[in-house]
């Protein structure tokens, strides 16, 4: 692995300024909030993003056993739809969401 050729110090100052002028926004106090709230906010955020992501990841996972899998046969055992089915039975809907539209 070869080192990056940037400079830690300033990297470093300008995350302490990010947190230091607030830049970063203030994230609820979770342990205090209403369940309905923190409900709606995983929602909102964490599964909406997997849902938008898991199509590019399987994309990517595609190209993956394409490219690789003579040289590797083990990456053909992976089962490409697993991704559909962990976050359909996570209740996140990725399925559903396909076949609406298509």
């Amino acid at each position: 692995m070869r080192p990056a050729k940037v400079p830690v110090e300033p990297v470093m100052q300008q995350l302490g300024e990010l947190q230091m002028n607030g830049a970063a926004a203030e994230e609820p106090r979770w342990t205090e909030a209403a369940l309905t709230d923190l409900i709606e906010h995983i929602v909102s955020r964490h599964h909406r993003y997997v849902r938008d992501e898991a199509p590019r990841l399987k994309a990517l996972l595609q190209k993956v056993v394409t490219r690789h899998g003579e040289a590797h046969p083990e990456l053909t055992a992976i089962e490409l739809e697993s991704l559909d089915a962990t976050v359909t039975r996570h209740g996140l809907g990725l399925s559903a969401q396909k076949h609406a539209n298509t």
